[in-house]
């Protein structure tokens, strides 16, 4: 064998042990990276429970101009500004579409609270309930939400809260 007549491959040959131990420890780290790294997709774009009605379904009814949010002449829509005109079932109805192919899990219903214009005294002024075509009658609410919302109503802003009430659909 010629390797062992050169002095450098002897030298590399007696360091084997630390050659290994490096290859061992190097593959270690790579696998720690890459498990600690690596996230698949369904995990990623896990939604959890209590964030999924209050963020995603629930802030449609005052953010979409398809509901009840107030859009100007020019066509922007102003979010957390209800459109008094536009809170009837009707419009709720368009907003939350009865869907055969669409699993939904959720069912609202919603009060709107309007306060009096200035220098009128009174309490709140309730508007509704509306709620979507699946709400079921009786039984108490999962969850219910109270969002801080201005009211418009011909050409006046007033302040509002909006109570929306979410039942689970079985």
């Amino acid at each position: 064998m010629k390797i062992f007549s050169f002095k450098k491959g002897v030298e590399v040959i007696a360091y084997w042990f630390y050659f290994i131990l490096f290859a061992i420890a190097v593959g270690g780290v790579v696998i720690f990276i890459v498990k600690t790294a690596n996230v698949s997709i369904a995990e990623a774009s896990k939604i959890p429970e209590d964030i999924e009605d209050e963020l995603i379904l629930a802030s449609r009814f005052f953010n979409s101009e398809k509901c009840f949010a107030y859009q100007d002449e020019v066509g922007r829509v102003h979010n957390r500004v209800i459109d008094e005109s536009k809170f009837t079932q009707e419009i709720m109805d368009k907003c939350f579409q009865k869907n055969e192919l669409s699993k939904v899990k959720y069912s609202f219903s919603l009060l709107l609270f309007k306060y009096l214009p200035p220098g009128e005294i009174g309490p709140p002024m309730p508007i509704g309930p509306i709620q979507t075509f699946n709400y079921p009658t009786g039984g108490y609410a999962k969850k219910e939400l109270t969002e801080n919302v201005l009211v418009f109503y011909k050409g006046w802003e007033s302040n509002g809260k909006l109570k929306i009430k979410i039942k689970n659909v079985e």
